[in-house]
């Protein structure tokens, strides 16, 4: 595996401060530093990934009809909740996109966007 990430992180690197020296004039291309933020949305929604299996078990469990055993249900039980996270992390991450680019030229005026 570590064979692997090695190259990885260094072309990586590499494409990074090829991109960063040679960006158009007025861009401003992100930093490294701002990673936080990444950081704190990993957080957050694995937090959030949690609280929904914590909440959404018993209840998928209840919801669920007869299974012949313990493993078929606890199997259906989690792709339930993989769905439903999957489906409010969906949600958000589309809702906070439109909420950062509704007032912006990228969208189409007519999604929300600023008429051109």
């Amino acid at each position: 595996m570590a064979c692997l990430v090695i190259p990885f992180l260094y072309y990586a690197t590499q494409v990074y401060l090829w991109a960063h020296a040679n960006k158009p004039a007025g861009y401003k291309y992100p930093e490294v530093k701002q990673l936080w933020m990444t950081a704190v949305g990993l957080c957050t929604f694995k937090m959030l990934e949690e609280l929904i299996y914590c909440v959404a078990r018993p209840i998928f469990r209840r919801l669920m009809k007869e299974q012949p055993d313990q493993i078929t249900l606890e199997r259906k039980v989690n792709k339930a909740c993989s769905n439903l996270n999957g489906f409010v992390y969906h949600t958000t991450a589309t809702l906070w996109g439109y909420h950062v680019l509704k007032n912006s030229t990228w969208l189409p005026w007519f999604l929300g966007g600023l008429h051109p």
